[in-house]
């Protein structure tokens, strides 16, 4: 990680409603604060076996959390995913 790259966690994952394929990923700093929202196109099932627990995003890719509820949601499963996998483990 560089210093301009802060370190977020996996803390929301589901299948596009609107494209085939398409999974959504929303990865979070610890605090919850703000967040990086990823789209993957999948061109087999197996790809979704390359999602690690967290990944190293530069800073100015980073979306703050408008929503208080959502911040601590996003926050406890940080925590969560922290604990439970190591940074560039498969979930």
């Amino acid at each position: 990680m560089t210093d301009d790259e802060t370190r977020v966690w996996l803390v929301e994952r589901a299948y596009s409603e609107e494209v085939q394929n398409m999974l959504e990923l929303v990865y979070a700093t610890p605090d919850g604060s703000r967040h990086l929202h990823l789209q993957k196109m999948l061109s087999s099932p197996y790809q979704a076996d390359s999602i690690t627990a967290a990944r190293d995003a530069p800073d100015e890719k980073l979306e703050p959390v408008r929503d208080g509820e959502t911040e601590e949601r996003y926050a406890r499963e940080a925590e969560r995913m922290s604990e439970k996998y190591e940074a560039d483990e498969t979930v």
